[in-house]
């Protein structure tokens, strides 16, 4: 379920799982959201930025969030549904370390649309600006909030083929 953000159409998807359910079977999933962390809204900036902005015309990074309702209304007429969002604080090491956790996901795309000649410059300015979202601890270590947004739903809906009418 961690690779939910990465395939389109959720509602359909989300329709599918739950129709693989039996009456009284349980789905539980998770999604980051990416879209709504400082880290996102610094790519998405650098990336406008006049050194770089060429490369990203019409880009899309292949990523795909919905709202907290979308969510709920996808998975509501399965029966009930719970919904939370956590906030994890990673305790990461340095500006180095969020950039290595963040390259092979949030910021990949972005990457790999650039050629290698301007791939450091546009690392180095990402971390630059992370500088200001993510203040350094007292002891050298940057806390590095992650959110993501966890739902199970209960197929509790009556099945259609018992229902009489």
């Amino acid at each position: 379920n961690a690779s939910l953000q990465w395939l389109p159409k959720h509602d359909v998807l989300l329709h599918r799982y739950v129709g693989m359910l039996r009456h009284g079977g349980v789905i539980a999933m998770q999604i980051p959201q990416f879209d709504r962390m400082p880290i996102a809204h610094v790519i998405d900036e650098v990336s406008c930025e006049n050194r770089f902005a060429d490369f990203f015309a019409d880009f899309e990074d292949g990523m795909h969030y919905y709202s907290d309702g979308f969510y709920y209304d996808a998975l509501c007429e399965c029966g009930e549904v719970n919904m939370w969002a956590t906030e994890y604080f990673h305790v990461m090491s340095s500006y180095d370390a969020i950039i290595e956790w963040i390259s092979s996901t949030g910021m990949k795309p972005y990457i790999e649309r650039l050629p290698k000649e301007f791939q450091s410059a546009f690392v180095a300015r990402v971390k630059e600006r992370l500088k200001v979202q993510y203040p350094m601890q007292k002891d050298g270590k940057v806390l590095f909030p992650f959110k993501r947004l966890f739902f199970i739903a209960y197929n509790t809906a009556i099945p259609k083929k018992i229902v009489k009418e």
